[in-house]
Order: structure tokens, then C-alpha cells, then sequence
């Protein structure tokens, strides 16, 4: 699987401007969890109702299938 970080920095330094450090922050895949997230805890759109959710690994679990779905798809451009 791809894990090209979603953040990625170069530190360079303010009086020479040569690199000083890279930061690669979180994965992209991270990143695409992350960002599914909201939309799984989300409210019903019809009833505007939350669910109940107590079941936080498998919140989770969903999170980083929607993001191994979207690095696929993103892997088909």
C-alpha cells in the first residue's frame, strides 16, 4: 500500500536556506481516516439523529476501510 505522507515538510534554515530537517508528517492513508471519520459518526440524514455509538474501534475499523478505499481509487486516476 502506498504510504505517501499527507504533510510532508522541509525544514530549511532561515539564513542559509538549506535543509535543515524533513517532517513527513501522518500517512496519507491517515489522513483519509481521519477525514472520514465525521461523515461515519455523522447524524441520520433523514431523522437528524445520532446514533448511538459506544463501539469505538469499530468506528474505526470503518474509517480506515473507507480510507484503503479511497487510496485504491486514487490509485486508478
Amino acid at each position: 500500500m502506498d504510504n505517501t505522507p499527507a504533510f510532508p515538510l522541509n525544514e530549511l534554515s532561515l539564513t542559509t536556506g538549506e535543509l535543515v530537517d524533513q517532517h513527513f508528517g501522518m500517512s496519507l492513508r491517515d489522513y483519509f481516516a481521519g477525514v472520514a471519520l465525521p461523515a461515519i459518526l455523522a447524524p441520520n440524514p433523514v431523522t437528524g439523529q445520532f446514533a448511538q455509538v459506544s463501539d469505538f474501534p469499530a468506528c474505526a475499523e470503518v474509517a480506515y476501510k473507507m480510507a484503503d478505499a479511497m487510496m485504491a481509487a486514487r490509485g486508478q486516476q
